[in-house]
């Protein structure tokens, strides 16, 4: 069975077409992330595990072009987000 068999990818893809549905669903991201690193306490690799979440739902909010991007991935790097992923 592909990926594209699976509904929620079908889904999925479909969602990356509309781009108002890949910004609401950035902004979710962000959200999931934040609320979930609040409450990390006693963890720090879960904890760059949510920065991490953060960073790739962030950079769906802002415009693609090359100095908007570069400017947000020098904002996370500075604070220790491995912005490869």
């Amino acid at each position: 069975m592909s990926d594209l068999d699976k509904p929620g990818e079908v889904l999925t893809g479909a969602l990356k077409q509309i781009p108002v549905a890949g910004m609401g669903s950035s902004v979710a991201q962000v959200g999931y992330n934040l609320s979930k690193l609040a409450g990390t306490t006693n963890s720090p690799d879960i904890a760059q595990q949510y920065r991490t979440g953060i960073f790739n739902g962030f950079r769906g909010l802002v415009p693609n072009d090359p100095f908007s991007q570069r400017a947000v991935v020098e904002m996370f790097e500075r604070w220790g987000i491995d912005t490869t992923k």
